[in-house]
């Protein structure tokens, strides 16, 4: 008897709760509107990472941006971003997220084995499918009380030489989330949905993320229009 569950195993979870952290994580906080108040932004030491409350200072940034970028889509990896790059950037949270997904796409070292098929009652890895920075994994481990196997589902984000980070999310708006937090492009999921390798369910929450992507950039596109329309109003009112 099979088990089939779209949680991840927990065994790969402890292997990439390491490369997480926790949106918990204690760090000094303040009010946004607290920094909005602030009549000139301050300078920031450029050759050098900042500390959260600096980001916030230097760009208005969310604490929970901030944050992000800074910590958690780092981990306990090593940040080889480029901070003169992006502290001098016109648009630093952009320029940060490039530059995460540009250090994640330049992992070219052997990945040592996430899943251990030596213990006594092993996690099997019965699919491994990776484009892009996504990856589907499929594994299957003996539920030995109930004397069945348990077979997990789940999609990950991982570098480029298929280093878990975390986990992708459920539904289609945490899959986007999770990919725009790391700077990661959303076409390859068009290839994974593809894939006859991985199961329908799957394949129709891949193809429902690329759907809802579609959608918020057409929405997104319509608005900068209405937006764009009414400042044309605005200065023609303004030249009469």
């Amino acid at each position: 008897m099979t088990i089939n569950s779209v949680s991840p195993n927990p065994a790969i979870n402890n292997q990439i709760q390491s490369n997480e952290v926790s949106s918990n994580t204690s760090l000094e906080t303040n009010s946004f509107e607290n920094y909005l108040a602030a009549e000139t932004l301050p300078s920031i030491d450029t050759t050098k990472k900042p500390s959260v409350k600096e980001l916030m200072d230097f760009t208005n940034m969310s604490f929970e941006d901030a944050s992000s970028i800074l910590y958690g889509v780092v981990g306990s990896n090593e940040d080889s971003r480029d901070w003169n790059k992006i502290l001098t950037s016109s648009d630093v949270l952009k320029t940060a997220k490039e530059e995460t997904a540009k250090m994640y796409n330049s992992y070219t070292a052997p990945l040592e084995e996430v899943v251990d098929e030596t213990e006594e009652n092993p996690v099997k890895k019965t699919i491994d499918v990776q484009e892009g920075n996504i990856k589907f994994l499929q594994t299957t481990q003996t539920n030995e009380e109930l004397g069945v196997d348990v077979v997990s589902d789940s999609l990950y984000l991982a570098a480029s030489n298929g280093l878990l980070l975390r986990s992708a999310g459920n539904t289609p708006k945490q899959i986007l989330d999770s990919l725009d937090a790391f700077g990661f492009s959303v076409e390859p999921l068009k290839n994974l949905a593809q894939n006859e390798k991985i199961p329908e369910n799957i394949r129709t929450l891949l193809n429902e993320t690329i759907s809802y992507s579609q959608s918020n950039t057409q929405s997104y596109s319509t608005l900068e229009l209405l937006k764009n329309s009414l400042n044309l109003v605005d200065n023609s009112k303004t030249e009469e």
